[in-house]
């Protein structure tokens, strides 16, 4: 448990040092080196962390032997030979690509097209993405590849966009849900868009037949041997449940809550930061929906990670609608509080509580 409250301490005091560092060349050489290669090796040499490592291990044995009969997405598959070339006939190379990939993705995006990488980061752990990138690999390799994309929505290149979101479907099928994405560049989408994705969370949350009439086809498209079967137990016999915790669903309408809030202030706002408005809030709207539909509600990873680059945006209107540093201050501390909230009590902090690595 130690281990994910030092990284974290060290990750935001590099950042806060970043901060104030005059000399761009010497803030982004200490960002990768202090940040980046930090985090790709505390979770590429991570030791049995994470819930679907063993699963990962088995995956490679797998392909080593060529066994794996398109069991994965082609694109992962491909990343693991790469590793076997790199690296030998070792598991933790495979790990460690996916780390190397997943974190220099998201640090470029970060660096590119955030205006503070200091609160970016604060958002990143409070959300639990560095949780994410050791239960769900691929996915979190996918979702660092879509925020790359979120910078062709604004300037929009629609052929790149594309490109990318492929590239990343190819990592986990799950990303093509983002393709209608593209759409949000062509007009400001109306408040009351919101309100009916509003209303819709709440029936499918909490109306159980409405939530068996929408998710039900799923059951036809998801693949036979995992989703499928899932979604059978959940919707038909109701043997499963996975509420999401008070924290969660709080966290969600706080989100709403403040995006709502700042809407006033919406069409003053630029493209860039009115397409990751959307974003965001559509993700917050999915999460409160399928908080407790397991696998489903992982798709909002793709809309929520807009938050890290929209956070600094956000904390700056906050600041000048309230004419003060206050609330700032008091959302910095509500992030701080989320993530060792999750670190102590969340299920994805308790599936990488014991921390253990082949360094040390």
């Amino acid at each position: 448990m130690s281990y994910w409250l030092y990284i974290y301490i060290w990750v935001m005091m590099i950042l806060f040092f970043v901060k104030k560092i005059g000399n761009e060349n010497l803030a982004k050489s200490i960002y990768w080196l202090g940040v980046g290669v930090v985090l790709i090796i505390f979770i590429g040499f991570r030791k049995g962390v994470g819930t679907d490592y063993w699963g990962y291990v088995e995956y490679f044995d797998l392909m080593k032997y060529g066994w794996l009969d398109g069991f994965l997405e082609p694109g992962y598959v491909l990343l693991m030979r790469i590793s076997l070339m790199i690296f030998g006939d070792s598991e933790v190379g495979a790990l460690l690509l996916s780390a190397i990939v997943s974190y220099v993705a998201i640090l470029y995006a970060i660096q590119k097209y955030s205006t503070d990488v200091f609160l970016s980061f604060l958002v990143l752990f409070g959300l639990g993405f560095i949780f994410i990138s050791v239960n769900q690999v691929r996915q979190f390799i996918a979702v660092t590849i879509v925020i790359l994309s979120f910078s062709d929505i604004w300037n929009r290149r629609i052929a790149l966009f594309f490109l990318k979101i492929c590239f990343a479907g190819l990592i986990h099928y799950s990303a093509f849900i983002v393709l209608p994405l593209y759409l949000l560049i062509f007009r400001p989408v109306p408040l009351v868009f919101f309100w009916v994705l509003g209303v819709l969370a709440f029936m499918i949350n909490y109306i159980d037949a409405f939530q068996a009439y929408i998710m039900h086809p799923l059951l036809i498209w998801s693949t036979p041997d995992v989703y499928s079967g899932y979604m059978y137990e959940r919707l038909v016999t109701r043997s499963i449940g996975v509420r999401s915790g008070l924290g969660v669903m709080i966290s969600g309408f706080i989100g709403i809550g403040i995006l709502l809030f700042l809407r006033h202030r919406y069409e003053g706002l630029s493209d860039k930061v009115r397409i990751l408005f959307n974003i965001a809030l559509i993700g917050q709207f999915f999460l409160l929906a399928t908080a407790d539909l397991w696998a489903v509600s992982r798709i909002a990873y793709y809309f929520i990670i807009a938050w890290v680059l929209l956070a600094p945006h956000l904390f700056e209107e906050l600041r000048k609608a309230y004419n003060g540093l206050i609330i700032q201050y008091i959302a910095i501390m509500y992030w701080v509080v989320l993530y060792i909230q999750r670190v102590f009590f969340l299920e994805d902090g308790r599936a990488a509580l014991e921390y253990s690595s082949y360094l040390f």
